[in-house]
């Protein structure tokens, strides 16, 4: 007999997937997507011999996996249309990481001893706006997040069985991780870890770390392409290359542009307080105090401490190169989610009243509720979420639509507005150029793109400081404001008219 538990794990699940369904329909191309499909052909090219253009390509360093298995798709599918492509990218990404989530729900189950508190957890990372909207459109951070729980619950349960033939998958799963993004290095650091306090004898440890350790040098290898070469050096190459990314562009913090270098320490703890919904925030907060204080002391304790500080703290101490908020640590996120989930459990035991227990239960699903009415009534501008706290002003002092999803809207009222003859389009950065390729073929092949001055329709996300500073002082082209994607009081892009 179907359980109650399993009914809610399945509606959410089937409804999450709908709502992401719904989502892809309504989702332009983002910055990076064309420069990571590019990626993905080349790393095709080289693989079947057709060329080496990869060995020196700007990009080689990256973890190639999932592009590989984009490009694969795309090729397997035979698509030439561009919107078809995109959308099969959307959809594959966002498919892979309702795998992760589901991975994340037995992370949870094993780590909570409870499913309901599981689901909860799954609940609290799934509705957090910026990370649902990148789930569909960013093929690295948030794939690389649920690369890095899905090895994390491997190593649960290889740790669990102390079993030699899960730690080879674990090294597989890590090795994906790797592969995806070069951070997943912190893995293997973990895993020893583990295993150096597993309660077993020397021999078993050595022989499990072992068989790890061989198993993750040889998929990272089979799986990175650029390797294959010269192995060791190209890993130290591409480790000590994306440890110092080479960003050399300005970043819109606290109302100033600022390159990389110039960043405040507390630039990444700063803004996943900002883009965070208040109920994970707090969570997040005081969820570390909650899991040190009354979790049994056990080797997995420590493991989700060491997942949740140590990469952020080390990139503060290594003042790593940071930039477009804090989508390169969305994978220590979930480590702060079931923390604060042990401390609302912690809370809740600690309640004796049934009416205060109901009452409790009603707030936490009346905020979850306002989440996703947030959520719904702005589904296509996900990536610009601020909490209430810090949304007055937000696109003034902070990055705000940096990876240029909001160009497609823009695009597509100025189609409806004009729904014949040539349309002279200009843009102030690429997103607005890759988004009309998602337009019905009869739109894109009236959009003629010509210098700002000539131009029926200006569009712009006022992203780097020339076009920003222009747009704050209401100087040509930005005076004639004929459409705008606003966010909570805060314009993500406007579409002006230079030559009205």
């Amino acid at each position: 007999m179907i359980s109650r538990f399993h009914i809610c794990l399945v509606a959410f699940f089937f409804a999450f997937i709908a709502a992401g369904i719904f989502c892809i329909s309504d989702t332009g191309i983002s910055w990076d997507e064309p420069a990571m499909r590019e990626y993905g052909r080349v790393l095709h090219a080289y693989i079947s011999g057709e060329s080496t253009e990869l060995l020196t390509h700007h990009e080689r360093f990256h973890g190639p996996f999932f592009e590989l298995v984009l490009i694969e798709i795309e090729n397997a599918l035979d698509l030439t249309e561009t919107r078809e492509i995109y959308n099969m990218r959307h959809t594959v990404t966002f498919l892979a990481n309702v795998l992760g989530l589901f991975f994340f729900f037995l992370l949870g189950k094993k780590l909570l001893k409870n499913q309901w508190l599981s689901l909860i957890a799954v609940v609290l990372l799934a509705t957090s706006p910026r990370v649902f909207s990148s789930l569909i459109y960013n093929s690295k951070d948030t794939v690389f997040m649920m690369a890095f729980i899905a090895s994390v619950w491997s190593l649960h349960v290889g740790y669990e069985k102390r079993s030699t033939k899960w730690m080879l998958l674990h090294g597989v799963l890590v090795a994906i991780a790797i592969t995806v993004r070069i951070l997943g290095i912190l893995l293997p650091a973990i895993t020893m870890f583990a295993l150096l306090f597993m309660p077993a004898a020397f021999p078993k440890k050595a022989k499990m770390g072992g068989v790890y350790l061989l198993t993750v040098v040889a998929f990272v290898i089979a799986f990175w392409p650029v390797l294959w070469p010269s192995p060791f050096p190209q890993l130290k190459a591409a480790f000590e290359f994306m440890s110092q990314f080479p960003w050399d562009d300005f970043s819109l913090f606290e109302g100033q542009f600022l390159m990389p270098k110039q960043m405040p320490w507390y630039y990444l703890p700063k803004w996943i307080i900002m883009t965070t919904p208040l109920l994970q925030v707090v969570l997040g907060l005081i969820g570390p105090v909650a899991w040190i204080i009354y979790r049994k002391n056990s080797t997995f304790k420590w493991v989700m401490a060491i997942w949740a500080i140590a990469p952020l703290l080390s990139i503060i101490v290594l003042s790593a190169t940071v930039y477009d908020t804090w989508r390169h640590v969305y994978f220590i996120y979930p480590a702060w989610i079931i923390m604060g989930v042990e401390m609302l459990r912690q809370v809740y035991n600690r309640i004796q009243n049934p009416s205060i227990r109901k009452a409790g239960i009603a707030v936490f699903v009346l905020i979850i509720g306002s989440n996703l009415a947030w959520s719904t009534v702005n589904h296509r501008n996900l990536q610009c979420y601020f909490n209430p706290l810090f949304r007055t002003d937000a696109a003034l002092n902070y990055e705000y639509d940096f990876w240029g999803l909001a160009y497609l809207e823009s695009l597509q009222w100025i189609v409806a507005e004009n729904p014949e003859g040539a349309i002279y389009l200009s843009v102030a950065n690429a997103p607005g150029y890759y988004n009309h390729l998602m337009l019905d073929n009869t739109d894109r092949e009236r959009i003629e793109f010509v210098s700002r001055d000539s131009a029926d329709y200006f569009l712009s996300n006022f992203r780097f400081p020339p076009d920003f500073e222009l747009y704050r002082a209401e100087k040509h082209p930005y005076q004639n404001l004929v459409f705008e994607v606003n966010v909570d009081g805060n314009r993500a892009l406007g579409v002006y008219q230079p030559n009205p």
